[in-house]
């Protein structure tokens, strides 16, 4: 279950929030009385129904397995033919 937080607390409090969402909790980020964003760990999509294709990993930061930019470019050209 999300935890709401207005925008404020998240701005002033960016560290924690973080850390608590490297731990698994989420956060539904209230701006103007609405919600405005939904902050949540990585690999976690709610609305994930399998039709997104992984093509690059970007999340290790390219240190094991990375791959150079105009092979990347490469690729998505591919796959827009």
């Amino acid at each position: 279950m999300a935890k709401t937080i207005a925008i404020k607390n998240f701005r002033n409090n960016i560290s924690a929030i973080a850390d608590k969402v490297g731990k698994g909790q989420e956060f539904i980020v209230i701006r103007r009385s609405k919600p405005a964003f939904k902050v949540v760990p990585v690999g976690i999509d709610e609305d994930d129904d399998g039709s997104w294709e992984t093509i690059v990993d970007f999340t290790n930061r390219g240190k094991t397995n990375g791959m150079n930019p105009k092979d990347v470019l490469k690729v998505l050209k591919k796959l827009n033919h």
